[in-house]
């Protein structure tokens, strides 16, 4: 299995775990979801007192979902959420984790809607057998155990959700559209020099499925981001920036950086939150080279504004209707609907641009942002109006 590179700080991540048997009492199902002391697979060790702290203060905004679907309402209510020491742990949760210390147990209820009765059956009769954790990781630290191995030691965790999964894939943590972590290489000093996207051959002569973990994440270094963790393919990587290299990390060079923030602004399958964290990274470059990276804001509003010139370019030309062209009815629900995604990218840019004039924006890119809904909103006008015409 590929050890997925680590983790950046504050990102979403996931942990699963196949772990014990269920105990049932009426609804209430008790479980662990999470194990102490254990270097996972992805290098990872939990220390107990990691989830002390969010479950004392944040333990109503803890939801229990299923598979961590943040947009489907939650599945149950952790009635009883706690650290558990060693000498609580199950038989047989130390036959599998003989260096386990502890681990998160919790009591969770599950409601008694569609999807709740479903997960809450699915428990009973074994067919979910696999739990897991979304956090975020708050303070953590590098090392070795006792085997030398470098592990990621968490030490304190922001627990968001508990989630029974029906694959766990691994124990290891895993990243959805993960952040890499800044790691300072060095910098190219010849700011001129140009850049050009690297190829697998630019880091390797082997083929992907032939590399090593360790190859894996050097070359995962040199990007900013993945696309799935660990990285099924070279191409899951995502916003290089550092001089390819087949022997340790490549130094940042500047035209990559900013070639990559560029990349960053048009990509249009990161959440926010994923794009914050590829912004945080590249941000840190910009500092290295003693440049103002763009405000997360700005990129956010040029990212939007990027996405409603795609939807404009989608539409058919005004000449197009003013020549007197039918428009058959699946064309006229295909601009419409157009034509609705742009009001809503509209309005988009609209809330961005009234925290730029507080000054959360740069002012080059407000002033762009403004020009482009003025564009936008007269298109949209003429747009509409041919549509009304008789055909």
């Amino acid at each position: 299995m590929k050890r997925k590179p680590s983790s950046k700080p504050n990102k979403t991540e996931f942990k699963y775990a196949l772990i014990g048997e269920p105990v049932v009492d009426a609804r209430v199902i008790k479980q662990l979801f999470a194990i102490m002391g254990n270097r996972d697979e992805g290098g990872d060790i939990i220390h107990p007192g990691a989830f002390a702290k969010t479950i004392a203060e944040h333990l109503p905004d803890i939801k229990v979902l299923w598979q961590h679907d943040s947009f489907a309402p939650p599945i149950g209510v952790p009635n009883v959420l706690k650290e558990i020491t060693l000498t609580e742990l199950p038989v047989e949760i130390l036959a599998k984790y003989p260096t386990a210390t502890g681990g998160l147990y919790s009591e969770v209820e599950y409601l008694e809607t569609e999807r709740g009765n479903e997960v809450y059956t699915g428990i009973i009769k074994k067919a979910i057998i696999r739990n897991s954790i979304g956090y975020r990781t708050v303070k953590a630290d590098f090392g070795t155990d006792a085997d030398g191995n470098p592990v990621r030691n968490l030490r304190e965790l922001m627990l968001l959700d508990l989630s029974p999964v029906n694959w766990g894939m691994n124990s290891a943590t895993l990243n959805l559209k993960a952040a890499f972590p800044f790691r300072d290489t060095g910098i190219d000093e010849d700011r001129a020099k140009a850049w050009t996207v690297p190829t697998l051959e630019d880091f390797t002569d082997q083929s992907w499925d032939d590399l090593s973990d360790e190859d894996i994440k050097r070359i995962a270094g040199h990007f900013a981001s993945t696309k799935s963790t660990p990285p099924e393919s070279f191409a899951d990587l995502m916003f290089p920036h550092h001089a390819p290299s087949k022997d340790g990390e490549g130094k940042a060079i500047w035209s990559g950086v900013s070639a990559a923030m560029d990349a960053l602004i048009k990509c249009d399958d990161l959440s926010d939150e994923d794009m914050a964290a590829c912004h945080e990274h590249l941000a840190k470059h910009y500092e290295q080279f003693k440049q103002d990276a763009p405000l997360l804001k700005s990129v956010i509003v040029a990212r939007h504004a990027f996405k409603t010139s795609i939807l404009v370019a989608d539409l058919q030309t005004i000449e197009d209707f003013k020549a007197g062209r039918m428009i058959s009815a699946a064309n006229m629900d295909r601009m419409q609907s157009a034509m609705d995604a742009i009001q809503e990218a509209m309005q988009t840019l609209r809330t961005l641009m009234k925290e730029a004039d507080s000054g959360k924006t740069d002012p080059v890119v407000a002033a762009v942002s403004q020009a482009e809904m003025e564009r936008l909103a007269m298109r949209l006008r003429l747009v509409g109006s041919a549509i009304r015409l008789p055909a």
